[in-house]
């Protein structure tokens, strides 16, 4: 599947290494200081074995120093340069083929600790292994076989752990590689893989292996360093000797995002919080990719010898400060890097006589102890000591002043003219943009003479604002804070001076333009009342047409309702019921009933008074619109001579006066109950009619104890009667339209009644009012 690591052991070259291990730390006791007094590094020297060279440092998440070394994997240094110094591990059976003594440089190449604490790092042999760093340091063969299967030896430039534990192998044949949570403990944990040996004594790994995964980055490519990416968690950079590369994890691509004329190879990353990353280069020193704004600078040494232009291969750097980089120069000494002065301080000690100017690596540890191998020797310095290194000054001592960079209060950067001063003539930003820092420089840097700024802002501060004297461990010294512009046009200016001497006639000068917000232009409140018109207008119009569709549909429903209550009016009396009135006098009159006969003759006069009384009203009380009931049920009564008996009961508490319904709505229902639901009856029957209050309704209940709907519906065909009642369809389009003119919120139901044994029992009609509309 994958090509095995293998390990020969090796009798006498394990012995060899005993002997020279425990003469190391025998000649650690007799370590020499190099002029003791007069220099603040400690070289690290072993007189026994004056061939051994140091190789890495790394130093561990707790606080450990280790680096490699030519004649023993690793020396371990504990509590800073004057604390301990132990060799962690000999070279033996863990994962290192046929390590010897005669190696020119460190057997170990790169090494990088994951989260967990677990050493991982490659042989000059181009293997990788690892162990974890607690004390014995044991090792054992990393579960997975690198490289994969089907690759040509590899020939590794970095290690590096991700945050997820992820192991990254450069390579310098066009990719790199992935070990996904390599790092883990979990992963490491000797259970989950199982580790044999050939019979030639190779260890190898029978199973359980993590899988490795291979990134393309383009033929020939050569990766050399990776970092985090502060902006975007999901991306890492990439550092070739092709440029600047980044890799999406989510998409497992690879883009090329830095490309400059000519060759360069980027040895190491730092990533800042402002977006910012800094890399060293080998071809024109150290470099930065501003990511918003999506461009870079290089900075090579400004001094110029016989007019060629300096610039320093470096293979390493670290953070040491906000504005400075400690850099591992490849063919010098170590160095400073400022930030701001794009310039480099190199550090000097008598010390270093000890070895050639060919620094390699360079680190910081967490208690301030500097750390750096030059010609093959570890050095080592304390900064708590605040040692005054002598450099190179760099910079041409004129008094021209510089504005260098601009950020808003949110840290995010505006722009940077670090290195284009010329462009420093206008910046407009917008309204949201107002609240800006601006810091400032000269490019007159001496550690001798201090410089102090001075600044104005013509059109809102008129008068020249004195900065302390600059110092680097001071934030404010050149820093200017603009909160708050309001909208409009400045100009700001500064101008310096050097060690207490006259103001500097030149000034730097940049014109400020704040752009107001959209909404108080004059085009913006033009905009608004043409459109704020156009919407009052559209509205307007719109309520007209609304309006005069309501009256449309009133004037409709109004006709409508006229026509339903002059059909009612036609259709309230059955003719028949007035002919068959009129015969009952008659007949009375004939059989000489002469007192029955006024009384049926009153009664009927007295309805058909109210009628007309009531039949050019929409609306009458209920009080009329009983007693219209109680004429009609009285002589309905006297008619049929006793067939039926009849009740109207009204609640005490309704004042049926102050009560208004359409005329004539419920003397249909009664009409329905006697000639529908009693006279079919071989019996007599009762109707009743009850007037109540349920909560904020009243209630118009007529009610029967006839043969019911269904009876009357299949009789209606073999019935001899020719009674039709047309007033209960009326009554319910009547009350349809009403609500909608007067908002009643009338309803009407039917109630088939039934018995015990669930036979027809009468029907229930229920007229529901509400009472605050009526």
């Amino acid at each position: 599947m994958y090509k095995p690591i293998t390990i020969k052991s090796n009798l006498h070259t394990m012995l060899k290494h005993c002997f020279l291990f425990i003469l190391l730390q025998l000649s650690f006791y007799t370590m020499i200081y190099c002029q003791a007094k007069k220099s603040l590094f400690i070289s690290y020297i072993n007189k026994e074995i004056p061939q051994n060279k140091y190789g890495e440092i790394l130093v561990s998440k707790d606080g450990k120093v280790l680096v490699s070394t030519s004649e023993f994997s690793f020396a371990i240094i504990t509590g800073g340069n004057m604390g301990g110094f132990t060799i962690g591990l000999d070279n033996q059976d863990y994962g290192i083929k046929n390590l010897k003594s005669v190696f020119t440089g460190a057997p170990v190449k790169t090494l990088t600790e994951s989260t967990d604490r677990n050493i991982f790092f490659s042989t000059a042999e181009n293997q990788v292994t690892y162990f974890n760093n607690t004390e014995p340091y044991k090792c054992d063969i990393p579960p997975f076989y690198f490289p994969i299967k089907g690759d040509s030896p590899k020939e590794i430039t970095k290690l590096w752990f991700d945050k997820e534990n992820s192991l990254y192998i450069g390579v310098t044949d066009g990719a790199f590689y992935i070990v996904p949570k390599a790092g883990t403990n979990q992963s490491l944990d000797p259970g989950n893989y199982k580790i044999g040996r050939t019979k030639d004594s190779d260890m190898v790994i029978l199973k359980g292996e993590l899988p490795v995964k291979k990134i393309m980055v383009g033929q020939g490519v050569g990766v050399y360093s990776f970092a985090e990416n502060s902006i975007n968690k999901n991306i890492v950079w990439l550092g070739t000797d092709n440029g600047l590369y980044n890799y999406n994890k989510i998409t497992e691509s690879v883009n090329k995002v830095l490309t400059p004329g000519g060759k360069i190879t980027i040895t190491h990353i730092e990533t800042l919080s402002n977006g910012d990353t800094w890399f060293s280069t080998l071809e024109k020193g150290m470099g930065v990719y501003h990511q918003p704004a999506k461009n870079n600078e290089f900075y090579a040494d400004p001094i110029k010898q016989a007019g060629v232009n300096i610039s320093y291969p470096i293979l390493d750097f670290c953070i040491k400060s906000t504005n400075d980089f400690f850099v591992a120069v490849k063919d010098s000494l170590p160095a400073i890097f400022n930030t701001i002065y794009g310039s480099y301080k190199f550090i000097d000690d008598p010390s270093f006589v000890l070895s050639k100017n060919n620094t390699t690596d360079i680190k910081l540890d967490s208690t301030g102890n500097f750390y750096f191998i030059k010609g093959g020797l570890l050095y080592s310095a304390n900064l708590s000591d605040k040692p005054e290194w002598i450099g190179n000054d760099s910079a041409n001592p004129t008094h021209a002043a510089l504005i260098y960079g601009i950020t808003d209060f949110n840290s995010r950067e505006i722009t940077n003219y670090l290195t284009k001063p010329e462009l420093l003539k206008k910046l407009k930003l917008k309204y949201n943009e107002n609240s800006i820092i601006i810091y400032i420089t000269s490019n007159y840097s001496s550690q001798n003479k201090k410089t102090q700024f001075a600044w104005r802002l013509d059109g809102d501060i008129n008068n020249w604002v004195e900065m302390p004297v600059y110092n680097a461990d001071n934030d404010s010294s050149n820093r200017v804070e603009l909160p708050d512009i309001k909208p409009g046009k400045y100009n700001f200016r500064v101008r310096v001076k050097v060690a207490g001497g006259m103001w500097s006639t030149s000034e730097a000068q940049m014109e400020i333009i704040i752009t107001p917000p959209y909404w108080v232009t004059w085009w913006f409140w033009t905009t608004i009342i043409v459109a704020l018109s156009l919407l009052v207008y559209s509205i307007i119009q719109l309520r007209v047409s609304a309006v005069r569709r309501a009256e449309k549909l009133k004037a409709r429903y109004e006709k409508e309702l006229m026509e339903l209550e002059a059909k009612a009016l036609r259709a309230q009396m059955n003719p028949h019921f007035v002919f068959n009135c009129l015969n009952s006098i008659k007949a009375l009159m004939q059989e000489e009933e002469t007192e029955k006969g006024v009384k049926y003759l009153t009664t009927f006069s007295k309805l058909i008074r109210t009628l007309f009384n009531n039949a050019d009203k929409k609306n009458i009380s209920l009080y009329d619109e009983i007693e219209t009931c109680k004429f009609y049920l009285q002589l309905e009564a006297m008619r049929f001579d006793s067939k039926f008996s009849y009740t109207v009961n009204v609640d005490e508490n309704i004042d049926l006066k102050s009560v208004h319904i359409p005329a004539l709505i419920i003397q249909p229902f009664i009409e329905n109950a006697i000639w529908h639901g009693i006279v079919p009856r071989d019996t007599g029957g009762n109707v009743w009619l009850n007037v109540t209050r349920e909560g904020g309704n009243i209630e118009i209940i007529v009610e029967d104890d006839g043969i019911g709907r269904e009876s009357s519906q299949q009789n209606k065909s073999a019935s001899n009667l020719t009674h039709q009642s047309k007033g209960v369809n009326l009554t319910q389009s009547r009350l349809d339209l009403d609500n909608l003119l007067q908002k009643r919120q009338a309803k009407m139901e039917t109630i088939d009644k039934r018995d015990e044994a669930g036979k027809a029992a009468g029907t229930k009609v229920i007229i529901t009012i509400n009472e605050e509309t009526s």
